[in-house]
């Protein structure tokens, strides 16, 4: 019985190291991502109105979101007010 104990404490704890090292990683590629969007939105944007200037007839533009993970925020949240 002590040796399964000690076998699943080894494998608890691989999980957790290798989850946590997992999300940091995950985390850290989301923010250079948003870092990304961020640097680009702008430049985006002044190409796509101008484009929808000209190709649309009523004149009508599309602004870009703000950033995928602050729309997965505010969609998160949004779902929680919703559960209530």
């Amino acid at each position: 019985m002590d040796t399964i104990e000690r076998k699943l404490d080894l494998i608890l704890h691989k999980l957790d190291a290798n989850i946590i090292d997992s999300c940091d990683k995950m985390s850290k590629h989301i923010d250079f991502i948003d870092g990304v969007y961020a640097s680009v939105k702008v430049p985006l944007n002044y190409i796509s109105k101008k484009f929808h200037t000209i190709a649309s007839p009523f004149g009508q533009t599309i602004e870009l979101p703000d950033s995928a993970s602050s729309m997965h925020h505010h969609d998160h949240a949004e779902m929680e007010m919703n559960e209530k």
